[in-house]
Formats: C-alpha cells, sequence, structure tokens
C-alpha cells in the first residue's frame, strides 16, 4: 500500500509530525503561562481561627441574688427588651414590708405625738413670755411705790429734824416734835414695808419663772427625744425599704435579657446565684482566638477578614465580611485575642453569642513563594537519614 501511494503516506507522516509540534508547543505555552503565574500572580496567605464568636460591643451585666430567698415572680421573658431599673425577678419579701410598715406606723404615731407636744410648747413659751412681762410690770409698779415712800419718809425725816431744831429754839411746842418723829416714822415703816414687798415679788416671780423654764425646758427635751426617735424610725425606714427593694431584682441598664434562670415562682434561689444577664443594646463584633504561631507578627489592625458562622452553611448563607481593630499584645490561657469590627453581612443572623470561625489575610504573595516555604517546611519536618549498620 505504501508502495502505491507514495504521497499520501508521506503527507501522513508529515501531519502527525505537525500535530506532535502542535501539541509541544501548546504545552510550552501552558507550562510558561503557569510558570509566569506562580511568579506574578498575588494570592492572599489567611490565618484561620475555628474558636470565634459573635459578642456585643458593651459588657455583660449578671444579676444575681443578693439573699437565699424564694421566687415570688418572673417579670420578662428571655430576649426581652428591658429599660434600666426594670424589675426582672421578684423575691419573697413580705418579712420586709412587714417591717416597714410597721417602722412606718410607728413614725407617724411619734410624728402625732411631736405635732401635739410642738403646740403645747407654742402655748408654754408664750405664757412664759406672759408672764415675764407680768412680773416685770409688778415689780415696776412696787419699785415706782417703793421710789415714792422712800422720798415720802426723806421728806418727813428732813422735816421731823426741822421741826426739832424749831423746838430747840423754843419756836414750837414738844406737841409738833413728836407728831413730826411719828411721822418721819411712819414714813419710813411704810418704806420698810414695801422693800420686803419688792423682795418677796422678785422671789416669787423668779420661782414662778424659774418653774416655768423647767417645766418648758422638759417638754423640750421630751420634743428633743421625740425628733430623735422620728429620726431612727425613718432611718429604719429607709434601711427595710431598701431591703425590700434589694429582693426586687432589676436590670442594671437597659438593653436584652440575654440569659434568665430557670426558677419559677416557689422555687428557692441561693446567695449570689446567678438569676439574669442583660446585654447594652449596640452593635456587634467578631471575637476570634488565634494560635499564637498565628497571630503574633502576622496579624494586626486594618487587616481584612471574613466570619462563617458555624451552623449556617456559607455556601448559603455567605460570609460576613469584617476588618481586624485590636490584636491582644500576648497570648492568654488559650490564645491571642483579636476583636473584629462587622464590615459587611452576606445574609447570615447577626446575633451575640454565635460560635463562627474567622479567616483573616495576613499577607499576599505569589504562589511560588507559597510553594517554597510549604517544601521548605516539609523538608524541615521531614526525619534525619539513618546511618546504614557497618
Amino acid at each position: 500500500m505504501h508502495a502505491g501511494f507514495p504521497g499520501t503516506a508521506r503527507a501522513l507522516r508529515e501531519d502527525g509530525a505537525g500535530r506532535q509540534g502542535r501539541w509541544a508547543a501548546l504545552g510550552m505555552l501552558v507550562l510558561a503561562l503557569w510558570a509566569t503565574w506562580l511568579i506574578v500572580a498575588r494570592i492572599g496567605v489567611w490565618a484561620v481561627s475555628d474558636d470565634a464568636r459573635l459578642e456585643r460591643t458593651g459588657r455583660e451585666h449578671p444579676v444575681e441574688s443578693p439573699v437565699l430567698g424564694e421566687v415570688v415572680a418572673v417579670r420578662v421573658a428571655l430576649g426581652e427588651r428591658v429599660s434600666a431599673g426594670q424589675v426582672l425577678v421578684e423575691l419573697d419579701a413580705q418579712r420586709e414590708r412587714r417591717a416597714l410598715d410597721e417602722a412606718k406606723a410607728r413614725r407617724a404615731g411619734l410624728a402625732e405625738q411631736l405635732g401635739a407636744l410642738t403646740g403645747e410648747l407654742s402655748e408654754s413659751h408664750q405664757a412664759l413670755e406672759a408672764a415675764k412681762r407680768g412680773a416685770r410690770d409688778e415689780l415696776s409698779e412696787v419699785r415706782e411705790r417703793l421710789a415714792e415712800a422712800t422720798a415720802a419718809a426723806d421728806l418727813a425725816t428732813a422735816d421731823a429734824a426741822r421741826v426739832r431744831s424749831l423746838a430747840d429754839q423754843g419756836i414750837v411746842g414738844g406737841a409738833e416734835v413728836e407728831a413730826a418723829t411719828a411721822a418721819a416714822e411712819q414714813r419710813r415703816a411704810a418704806r420698810a414695808a414695801l422693800a420686803q414687798q419688792l423682795d418677796r415679788v422678785e422671789w416669787e416671780r423668779r420661782a414662778e419663772l424659774d418653774d416655768r423654764e423647767a417645766r418648758l425646758l422638759e417638754r423640750e427635751r421630751e420634743a428633743a427625744r421625740l425628733r430623735g426617735e422620728i429620726d431612727a424610725s425613718a432611718a429604719a425606714e429607709q434601711r427595710l425599704r431598701r431591703e425590700a427593694d434589694r429582693l426586687e431584682l432589676r436590670a442594671p441598664i437597659a438593653g436584652v435579657v440575654a440569659q434568665l434562670s430557670d426558677r419559677p415562682p416557689g422555687s428557692v434561689v441561693d446567695e449570689g446565684e446567678l438569676v439574669a444577664t442583660v446585654l447594652p443594646e449596640g452593635s456587634v463584633r467578631g471575637v476570634a482566638t488565634f494560635a499564637p504561631a498565628e497571630a503574633l507578627g502576622r496579624i494586626r489592625p486594618g487587616q481584612s477578614a471574613r466570619l462563617r458562622l458555624k451552623g449556617f452553611p456559607w455556601t448559603r448563607f455567605g460570609t460576613i465580611g469584617a476588618r481586624v481593630v485590636r490584636v491582644a499584645a500576648a497570648p492568654d490561657g488559650t490564645g491571642v485575642r483579636v476583636e473584629l469590627e462587622l464590615t459587611g453581612n452576606g445574609g447570615p443572623p447577626i446575633e451575640h453569642g454565635l460560635p463562627a470561625s474567622v479567616e483573616v489575610e495576613v499577607e499576599r504573595t505569589s504562589p511560588w513563594r507559597i510553594l517554597l516555604e510549604a517544601a521548605g517546611r516539609r523538608l524541615a519536618s521531614a526525619p534525619e537519614p539513618t546511618a546504614p549498620l557497618p
């Protein structure tokens, strides 16, 4: 056949050699493109952590029971938004409220006594002032009469002396001397009586005023004692009110009830037992823990990242874009803490506490360098050859 068709055989040989050449050229082109891609292309190198979660930027606020007590009512539900000071769980406070009612009643009774006593004190002060004015007026009157009697006695004494002088001169008789002397003695006796009356009035009025002031001082002491008892009762009321209020476990901040104890009404909670947790309203961030070798010196603020929520397949829900904002300076007992700001959401729900995995792009480099570094790590981890036995 070859002898009969020499041209056809030659054409077939030339065509086969041409196809081999074209395939070889295509292979060289692909190899050249692949080598170029290995050297020129830039791909991301990612640090990966499966220990990540979403959490609110604010700190959790736990609410603990201050005492051992019985649950009376649960006023909120899990996930409910609450305002600051809103009652979450109410414990039994009947004893404290009974004591508070008794303290209020006692203080009301003391206040009533003090009010009546205050009225008496006001009247007593007015009566004392009136008695002082009366004593001053009476003493003033007696002193005026004493002054008049003293003047009259002095005048009568002087007149008696003048009459005796005239009698010595023989101008008047003894009867006039006796009359003048008797009148002077009478005037002096009247003055002495008024002086005694003044002393007696001063003593009596002083004793009366002292007695009034003593009784008034005693009533003022009673009023002071009542005021002290009222103040003590008010302080006891405040203390009992605080104790009763402590048994109304309230939200420390406005936010969302993230945890709630399953203690139903009638059950008992221990002192210090966690009853609820309130999360503040705010944005949600990502928090991840990386191995020190993955994070230290590689992860820095500003690097881009992405989160995949566990339980929400990323092929369906997508990933959440993020950016590194803080990196711990040193590892703790579990690793290096990295905080991320969420920059985009491809569809997964954003809820506090959702577990996730995080990928942080630590650098962009060529595939060739990645291959070389992988080969170097493989060679470094390969066991050293052992020498053959002689």
